[in-house]
């Protein structure tokens, strides 16, 4: 019962109409998260080794999300680090 108000928004927000429902983000069977374990797990090489590979992955998928969303707001070839 708590969360009825936000469950409300969420069942109500607005559709974002230039999605592409077919674009392969949406085939996937997660959505894309950046959790604090995630980032915990991205940083650890980077500090460890300087290896940024983890990041840079994570960048292109969200991209990918962004591009599927309709919203081509980053640069298909910003990578960061190393």
């Amino acid at each position: 019962a708590g969360f009825a108000d936000a469950l409300d928004l969420l069942m109500n927000a607005p559709k974002a109409d230039q999605a592409d429902l077919s674009h392969a983000y949406f085939q996937g069977d997660e959505p894309e998260t950046m959790l604090i374990d995630e980032v915990e797990a991205i940083w650890a090489p980077i500090a460890a080794r300087d290896d940024w590979s983890l990041l840079n992955d994570k960048v292109a998928a969200i991209q990918s999300m962004s591009e599927a969303y309709g919203d081509r707001a980053l640069a298909p070839e910003a990578r960061v680090g190393g």
